[in-house]
């Protein structure tokens, strides 16, 4: 169902706004921000539901909200606690639990006869190929590369240096100074979510060859830094893994749709 896969890149999307915390940095901050952002989401899933459904059943999306806010809360609280190599199955359950919910409520709905709500009610949604299964499904699957994939990158590292406490401050070389606009705009997570971008457009396009000039330009952004070893192996860790997983989902896209 469309509406489903729409559902689905809205949660993609929210779990992007907010990020995994390093490890050992899980504190609650901004909760006033939060409470807001439950409201927020809750708009989200409205204008999203009003694309597909009449008015007088604009509530279906009221569950789905739930179950949402009921997640992040349970994942908030149960990574705050866990080890590093618990907070990866967590988000990994996180997801696949909320993937099954939402196809199990969808489930439910064709056979209470809302079925309807499967296909757009304006026009111009509905005459574009936009809302087609295969579009809206790549185009999730591209979202969970990039944005899903900065996540699975802080907690895959999280693992890797679990006894070194705050891995990410120790690991740049001695004497770098790090400017306001490095603080502020995470350069870092940026260059990653392109670098994942880039290379799942070369592999559904069939260039594999464009990929190494893709590491060549980020290589030549830390090549100072690449002096220091332990910089190095770090940086190296986590360029493959975020190239594993572009790898691993454009190919999944080629044989898929």
């Amino acid at each position: 169902m469309a509406l489903f896969g729409c559902y689905l890149i809205l949660f993609v999307i929210v779990d992007c706004l907010h990020p995994v915390p390093a490890f050992g940095a899980q504190g609650v901050e901004g909760r006033g921000k939060f409470r807001l952002g439950w409201l927020l989401l809750a708009l989200g899933y409205a204008v999203v539901t009003l694309f597909f459904v009449p008015i007088t059943t604009l509530w279906v999306f009221v569950p789905i909200w739930v179950v949402h806010l009921c997640a992040l809360g349970i994942k908030a609280r149960a990574m705050k606690q866990a080890k590093p190599y618990g907070r990866l199955v967590v988000y990994l359950l996180y997801h696949l639990g909320a993937a099954l919910t939402f196809a199990l409520y969808f489930l439910y709905l064709s056979r209470s006869g809302l079925g309807e709500c499967a296909t757009p009610r304006f026009g111009i949604l509905a005459d574009s190929g936009l809302m087609k299964p295969q579009n809206l499904y790549g185009f999730l699957l591209f979202l969970y590369v990039c944005l899903t994939g900065a996540q699975l990158m802080r907690l895959f590292l999280d693992i890797v240096y679990r006894k070194v406490p705050e891995y990410a401050t120790k690991l740049y070389p001695e004497g770098e100074k790090r400017t306001e606009i490095t603080n502020t705009v995470m350069t870092g997570r940026m260059i990653g979510i392109l670098e994942r971008a880039l290379v799942f457009i070369f592999v559904i396009a069939n260039n594999l060859s464009g990929i190494p000039f893709i590491l060549t330009a980020k290589s030549l952004a830390r090549f100072k830094q690449l002096n220091d070893r332990d910089f190095a192996e770090y940086y190296l860790i986590g360029t493959l893994f975020s190239v594993l997983i572009a790898l691993c989902g454009g190919f999944i896209f080629r044989f898929s749709f």
